[in-house]
Order: structure tokens, then C-alpha cells, then sequence
């Protein structure tokens, strides 16, 4: 029998399964359905829900697109500011969704061991985009986030995106590595995601996975000879000295139920609000596999795909 959980409205919640409990995470949303805070409740059997955990608020919300164009028609990208949680068998969860950082969507996360007690914090805090993340937690009690950003070598916003990876162990600092620096974003898909202006698209969501043994699976869409093609990376972070591609994120941790409005800044589109017809580029994906713009045939997937070491100091 379907149970309400709170009084609020559920839409943009997510819920999961530890090693027995229920969590579910939910957004407040405003006047324009954008999330301005987040809040957990908890059941032993899925009817009777505890009181509401406040994770974080921030009353000015984060980006829905970009307030850039991009392509000869000037789309913003879609950020898919929804948040994104995950459960293990030892009862440790975790959470994250963007948080506007100064003008900027940079990452938030919260895991309930991290330091032993629980503690989140910007995974990254730096004046990018972060956007179309994923996060995981494993039986190494370490977690994994994933998102999109822009090229940190050119102005802020700047094509091509790239793909990052940070593994956030129980103690200790973050490390991060550099997956794909190469990605084009006005290959994706074209759709009214936002309000009606139509954007570039990748997802809504981007889900990950990790294991006990400091992996992680991590998904992305680029352009390829086939248009468009759903890649996987493998990532691991064995002990040992930075490798080529890693870097050290600049992880900024807050309390549980920290009020992050203060941190946030308006930002204004720059991208005239004017009506786009969706091109043909519409795509369906499988997971390795490559999608034809005019169809739902998929080709044979590609591969090898690379595993990049992660090594944490």
C-alpha cells in the first residue's frame, strides 16, 4: 500500500534501500519547481517514516542550464540539477545534488560515515559548472561522485567539457582524476528541458557504481563517428603517489543541516529566450552500445575502455 512520506510534495526525490532502512531524500522545491533545500526521512518498513533530517539549504537555487549558448543555435545545456543517492548493505549512505557556489553549480554531497560520523561538503568548490552527476558508495565505506564540467584551461564555460571522477574515502583527503577532456555537448540530443527553450541534453541522470575494492563504473555521452556514443569508464584508486590524471579537489566540508544560501550568487542567461524546434538529433541509448539518430538500432559497442588509476597522497 503506497504511504506519504512528510508533508511535502515528492517530486525530484529519490529513495533507497541500506541494510535495513529506507531513505528518502526530498527536495523542497519553489515557486518555479527548483530545489532550495533537501531534507532525509528514514523507515524501518517503509510505512511509518521518522521526522525530516534537514541535509542542507540554499533559498537561491542552482542552475537549471547553462547561461551560456553553445553551437550555431546558441542552446544552453541542460544541467539536470536533480539529486542523486545511494545505499549500501552496511547501512552508510550517501547523497548529492548542485548547489549554486557563487554564480557557479559546483557539487554538494553528504555520506553518513564520512569521519566516522557523517559530514558533506562541496566535493570540488571552484568558479565551474558542475553538472549531470552521479554518486555511489561501497563496501570500502569511500564515495564516488562523477559530473560534467567545463574546460578548466580557457575562460570558465568553455568547451569542450570535460568528465571528472573524486573518490571521497571515510578518512582522509579526496582525490580526483580527469576522464575525458573532449567532450561536445552540441553533438547531444535536443530537447525543452529548463522551461521551453530547448538545450542540449545528455540525461537527467547519471548513475554510477562502485565495489568494495576502491572501483567505480563511470558513464558519459560524447560524440563519435556514430554521432553519439554512451562510453564507460573504470576507475580505481589503489594507494600510492598522484598519477598523470589526477588532481586534488578543493573539498569544502559543512555540518549536517548548514544553510548554503549565503554562498550563492544570481547569475543571469545571456541566451536569447526565444522559441527552437528540436532537431532530428533525438537519441536512445544503451548502455555500450552506439544510437542512430533515426532510429532505436543499436551498433555493436566499442571498446576497450580505459582504466585510469586513481592514487591517493
Amino acid at each position: 500500500m503506497p504511504t506519504r512520506v512528510g508533508s511535502s510534495g515528492g517530486a525530484q526525490s529519490r529513495v533507497i534501500a541500506t541494510d535495513n532502512r529506507f531513505h528518502v531524500f526530498v527536495p523542497t522545491l519553489n515557486g518555479s519547481s527548483f530545489p532550495t533545500n533537501v531534507h532525509r526521512y528514514e523507515s524501518t518498513d517503509g510505512q511509518n517514516w521518522g521526522a525530516p533530517s534537514l541535509i542542507a539549504s540554499f533559498d537561491n537555487p542552482p542552475l537549471i542550464t547553462s547561461p551560456n549558448g553553445y553551437g550555431s543555435d546558441n542552446l544552453p545545456i541542460f544541467y539536470a540539477p536533480f539529486l542523486d543517492a545511494k545505499g549500501f548493505t552496511d547501512g552508510a549512505w550517501t547523497v548529492a545534488f548542485p548547489v549554486n557556489n557563487n554564480g557557479y553549480n559546483n557539487i554538494y554531497v553528504f555520506s553518513s560515515n564520512r569521519g566516522g560520523s557523517g559530514g558533506g561538503g562541496f566535493v570540488n568548490a571552484e568558479a565551474n559548472d558542475q553538472f549531470l552527476h552521479g554518486v555511489s558508495i561501497g563496501g570500502d565505506l569511500a564515495t564516488w561522485i562523477s559530473y560534467y564540467t567545463y574546460n578548466k584551461e580557457l575562460a570558465p564555460r568553455s568547451l569542450p567539457l570535460w568528465m571528472q571522477a573524486i573518490y571521497i574515502p571515510q578518512f582522509g583527503i579526496p582525490v580526483g582524476a580527469d576522464l575525458d577532456k573532449t567532450i561536445n555537448p552540441t553533438a547531444w540530443g535536443r530537447l525543452s528541458r529548463g522551461g521551453s527553450l530547448f538545450s542540449f541534453v545528455a540525461g537527467d541522470y547519471n548513475g554510477i557504481a562502485s565495489n568494495p575494492f576502491k572501483a567505480a563504473s563511470i558513464p558519459h555521452v560524447n560524440e563519435s563517428m556514430n554521432t553519439n556514443d554512451l562510453f564507460q569508464h573504470f576507475v580505481q584508486e589503489p594507494p600510492g603517489p598522484l598519477q598523470e590524471k589526477n588532481f586534488l579537489p578543493n573539498y569544502m566540508p559543512f555540518p549536517l543541516g548548514a544553510d548554503l544560501t549565503r554562498l550563492s550568487k544570481v547569475v543571469f542567461s545571456i541566451v536569447p529566450q526565444r522559441a527552437h524546434r528540436a532537431s532530428s538529433s533525438y537519441l536512445r541509448f544503451a548502455e555500450g552500445g552506439k544510437a542512430n539518430p533515426d532510429s532505436d538500432t543499436l551498433a555493436p559497442s566499442v571498446g576497450p575502455y580505459p582504466t585510469f588509476p586513481i592514487g591517493r597522497p
